[in-house]
């Protein structure tokens, strides 16, 4: 079967506007990173931060998420703004 330069050209487009909507649809996807609680002064209460698809890949390959029970727990404490570059695990 021989593939016509239309043929070519409309599966080009098709691939590039798939591409880019998966593409968008990752941009606005969120994640619930939850807090790993010492304390139990909230009274049980989880508390999370919503977090961008990029930033769970940054935290991921830098040991910062673990999933626990099918649930995302942050390894150190997002409200001190500790979750910048830190040193590649590797």
């Amino acid at each position: 079967m021989k593939v016509t330069g239309k043929q070519r050209k409309a599966i080009t487009v098709t691939l590039l506007v798939t591409a880019l909507l998966l593409l968008a649809g990752a941009g606005f996807h969120s994640h619930k990173v939850f807090e790993i609680e010492e304390d139990e002064d909230d009274f049980g209460f989880m508390t999370f931060t919503r977090i961008s698809e990029f930033q769970l890949t940054v935290d991921s390959t830098f040991q910062g998420v673990d999933r626990i029970d099918g649930r995302l727990y942050s390894t150190y404490d997002r409200l001190e703004g500790g979750g910048g570059k830190r040193p590649c695990p590797t």
